[in-house]
């Protein structure tokens, strides 16, 4: 064992020799070795002090021997300098680290010594003045004098904090085991295979792995038609192909659909198998649509909850054969066919509708099968969704981005129109795009699914490419110059350009704010317009070309200290331009020179602080019944606009009080008021 470990690791070596140094330049040789023969520098002639042949431990220092820390963040190279480090003892050509000096250093220190803030003198204009003759004459340098014409800001006699090691010898993995566990999960444990046994429970739980039939072959025969087995979707590959393994479906986590290829699979076998409505490995557990030989209906079901005794839902089937076409119920799914040249009735979507009960069960199952007829392989798209039974039918529901105050990471409320009138206030459904671009990262506002969506919270930057293969095609491209609102990029984002007062858009002012309640609505406003594009023949530069969009939001925290709500107060669309010149060829290039730039939309956020907090004292309770405006007159009149107060202001009483004060003391009458109580800090 012994000797096939020590070929194991020649054999490691050698592999890895050509990759350790696989880049040098002309003049330099390629090591092909894997260790070093001999590492660079010499531990036992450290001192104390100093960083030369100084490493590890002798660097990290000990007070209580004197050895102070070496700092020098920027020190990467043991023996050498570092371009730029204006700490590395071992750059001590004059003058990079000095004032103005090749490294642009901030002060002339000293490279190496105590952590303290030092303060040095300029050296040149002192030893010009206060250097005596005589020790000019002895060659003395102005480096002799860095300590003498330098201070330290801190004059204690304190070395500082220091931490020690928390252990004194090296640990057991037992002991690592021990500490890594208390610090809460790993990453690995989340990678771990979960077990499939579930504790039978009378409803799923949140994330659990919805079962069915465990059945093998399709029909509900086979093995394993005893038991529950989790439903499985297909696995998407990094090669975007369908894997041969599944993704467990977890219980009120819906899957949004999602596309994956066949692979490299010639058509006429996928239409036997992957495109088989009734085998298909998509469900390869959980629903018995799995078999090696076709089955004429898909058979299917799910288990109501855990404890089922077995897959007591059965699955509806709804077909489709065109994208227009409408879903319409079947009793058995056709079986895909291979006439040589095409593939009939091939599945290429299957998307899973779940309903779930109030009390947490599965109440119905229904699948929705995509069947087509094709010529060459394509992708197939999966989905499922879980809905409540209880909410079936109802149209007044709206997902919103937080009550009242926004949730990061929720889209921001977006609304066309003028608030006041609601007849014109639209508000969006979906969150709105900031920029659209194609799956290759080329600019394109008619693409979807590269989109960089508008969300509370989330400061974003993402840019995409525009390529031009000439410097005539750019010329081409620049001369279109349509205006502002024209352009692509803008037009994607359904904005109103051409409002009088700059007012593009309405954001929501909180998270749940309505189109009927126009004080909620904030104008997104445009900082400066653009003009268009123009060509400069001269300099073969198409200048003012749409380089960036930003939308700054505003926001403060109102209402209870304790649970403040984030509101938008502020926002605006700022937009930015540059000059794209055409890219020439390099030295021996054939053929055109593309010319590429990029767009880059992103977002900020800004939260406002200057709120004003005050403390919220509630009106006193009444020892009276209210009476009527004039009873008190003619000592005391008083009108409705008295009880009309801002928060925080105390209310002005203190005549009505007075005169009360008065006509009960004769009556002998007691007036006890009831203490205020707080009800806490409030921002406004």
């Amino acid at each position: 064992n012994g000797l096939s470990h020590v070929y194991m690791r020649a054999i490691a070596a050698a592999a890895l020799a050509g990759v350790a140094h696989a880049s040098t330049y002309s003049w330099e040789v390629a090591s092909s070795e894997y260790h070093y023969n001999a590492t660079p520098g010499e531990p036992n002639l450290c001192e104390p002090g100093t960083a030369g042949d100084c490493f590890g431990t002798d660097l990290v220092g000990d007070p209580e021997a004197g050895a102070l820390p070496y700092v020098c963040p920027t020190d990467l190279t043991a023996g050498g300098c570092d371009t730029g480090s204006c700490c590395d003892p071992d750059c001590t050509g004059d003058p990079f680290m000095q004032t103005g000096g090749v490294f642009d250093c901030p002060v002339n220190a000293t490279p190496f010594g105590r952590l303290r803030v030092l303060y040095c003198s300029d050296a040149v204009p002192l030893e010009t003045v206060n250097l005596p003759p005589s020790a000019r004459a002895d060659n003395w340098e102005s480096g002799d004098f860095d300590e003498l014409l330098c201070v330290y800001k801190d004059n204690s006699p304190a070395a500082g904090s220091f931490l020690d090691s928390p252990v004194d010898s090296p640990l057991s993995k037992y002991q690592v085991q021990t500490e890594v566990e208390e610090a809460g999960d790993t990453f690995a444990s989340h990678l771990a295979e979960p077990d499939i046994e579930t504790e039978g429970g009378s409803h799923y739980v949140l994330g659990e792995a919805v079962l069915g039939q465990g059945c093998t072959t399709a029909g509900g025969g086979g093995d394993g038609c005893a038991s529950l087995a989790p439903v499985l979707l297909p696995a998407l590959q990094a090669d975007g192909s369908c894997g041969s393994g599944g993704w467990r479906l977890p219980f009120l986590r819906s899957v949004e659909p999602y596309a994956c290829s066949v692979g490299a699979v010639p058509l006429g076998t996928a239409c036997g198998f992957e495109y088989a409505a009734q085998r298909v490995s998509l469900l390869r557990q959980g629903l018995g649509l799995d078999s090696d030989s076709q089955a004429s209906a898909l058979s299917g079901a799910i288990a109501s909850h855990p404890g089922a005794a077995a897959a007591d839902v059965a699955v509806e089937v709804m077909l489709r054969t065109a994208d227009s076409a409408p879903f319409s119920a079947v009793s058995a799914a056709p079986s895909s066919s291979w006439d040589g040249a095409t593939c009939r009735d091939a599945l290429v979507g299957l998307q899973l509708r779940l309903l779930v009960g109030d009390d947490g069960t599965i109440t119905n199952a229904t699948a929705y099968l995509d069947v087509r007829t094709l010529v060459t392989a394509g992708e197939q798209t999966f989905a499922a969704k879980f809905e409540y039974a209880s909410e079936l039918g109802r149209t007044d529901l709206r997902p919103v981005s937080g009550r009242p105050g926004y949730q990061r990471g929720l889209p921001l409320l977006v609304a066309d129109g003028t608030p006041g009138d609601v007849s014109s206030l639209k508000l969006r459904m979906e969150a709105t795009p900031l920029l659209r671009r194609g799956e290759d990262g080329t600019c394109d506002a008619s693409a979807s699914g590269g989109d960089v969506l508008l969300t509370f919270g989330d400061e974003t930057a993402a840019s995409c490419v525009a390529a031009f293969a000439s410097a005539a095609e750019l010329r081409t491209w620049c001369e279109l110059a349509p205006a502002m609102e024209e352009l692509p990029e803008l037009a994607a984002l359904n904005l109103s350009w051409t409002d009088s007062d700059g007012e593009l858009a309405w954001l929501g002012a909180l998270g749940d704010a309505h189109p009927e309640s126009p004080s909620d609505w904030v104008a997104l406003q445009l900082a400066d317009p653009i003009g268009g594009r123009v060509w400069d023949e001269s300099r073969q530069t198409c200048t003012n070309v749409l380089s960036s969009i930003e939308v700054q939001v505003l926001y403060a925290e109102v209402g209870a200290a304790l649970h403040p709500a984030k509101k938008i107060v502020g926002a605006r669309l700022t937009l930015g331009t540059r000059s794209v010149r055409g890219a020439r060829c390099a030295a021996g290039g054939r053929g055109g020179c593309a010319t590429r730039f990029a767009l880059t939309a992103s977002t900020r956020f800004v939260q406002l602080t200057e709120g004003r907090s005050y403390t919220f004292v509630p009106k006193l309770p009444r020892i009276f019944p209210p009476f009527p405006e004039d009873f008190l007159y003619p000592f005391y009149g008083r009108s409705a606009a008295d009880d009309e107060r801002r928060l925080g202001e105390e209310p002005s009483r203190w005549r009505e009080g007075a005169v009360w004060a008065l006509l009960a003391v004769p009556a002998g009458g007691v007036l006890v008021a009831a203490a205020a109580r707080s009800r806490g800090t409030l921002y406004r």
